[in-house]
């Protein structure tokens, strides 16, 4: 943005100085945030409500796999509600090392934290056959413009489509774009297309957007950007 209006880039302190690494709770977890080398603020407050969604989910014997887990609020709201192992996966190094920090912070050891680029790991785990109860899927924005549209379909629907092979049958498939110029007729479009594709049936029970504390404008139709989808997959016979 700074670009944009013909400014210089930087980062750094307007006024006095403290600790960058900032600790915080939503939902009874406990996040270390670093504001200083975190992507932007270092925490995404919108999905707050959403992280809370996933409750009715978990079991104590569910496994969940957390694709684009950021620094491991998905991941670490699943532990909470006592899953039995969780995945992270993250393709920043320093995202996986927040996510290891908060959950020994919680007290959560049932978690493998796995660096890779998600695109690549879905596809490899689809080959080799791998299951779990609960996929989440909560990729960053594809579509900074109308124009990237087509190209951000597609990439939800790569990840959509292998997110979807790897739910147990009967088990859940949480996703989700914070892409504002893929509209929510767009992102359930893809969606069924990739569990055609899949030779998945899925029954949405529940659907919302930004949390409470990120209300929409009337007047800025920006203001509805994320969408956030829960699906019970069964597998077409």
């Amino acid at each position: 943005v700074r670009e944009l209006e013909g400014l210089k880039q930087e980062k750094g302190f307007w006024y006095g100085t403290c600790d960058t690494n900032v600790q915080i709770e939503e939902n009874g977890v406990k996040y270390i945030v670093d504001i200083e080398n975190g992507q932007k603020t270092g925490f995404f407050f919108d999905q707050r409500q959403n992280r809370a969604a996933i409750k009715p989910l978990i079991t104590s014997e569910s496994t969940v796999l957390d694709c684009f887990t950021h620094t491991g609020s998905f991941m670490l709201n699943a532990c909470l509600y006592g899953a039995k192992h969780v995945t992270a996966v993250d393709i920043s190094e320093h995202a996986i090392e927040t996510a290891k920090r908060n959950a020994a912070l919680n007290g959560f050891t049932n978690v493998q934290f796995v660096v890779a680029n998600a695109f690549d790991y879905l596809r490899e785990c689809v080959q080799e056959g791998k299951k779990w109860d609960v996929v989440i899927i909560d990729p960053p924005a594809f579509a900074k413009s109308a124009h990237a549209v087509p190209k951000a379909l597609a990439g939800y629907k790569d990840i959509n489509l292998n997110g979807l092979k790897l739910v147990k049958d009967g088990g859940f498939f949480v996703t989700a774009s914070c892409s504002y110029h893929v509209h929510p007729d767009m992102f359930q479009a893809m969606v069924a297309e990739a569990a055609f594709d899949a030779k998945k049936i899925l029954r949405q029970i529940h659907w919302s957007g930004a949390g409470y504390d990120h209300p929409k404008l009337l007047a800025a139709d920006e203001g509805d950007y994320l969408k956030f989808a829960i699906y019970e997959v069964h597998s077409r016979r």
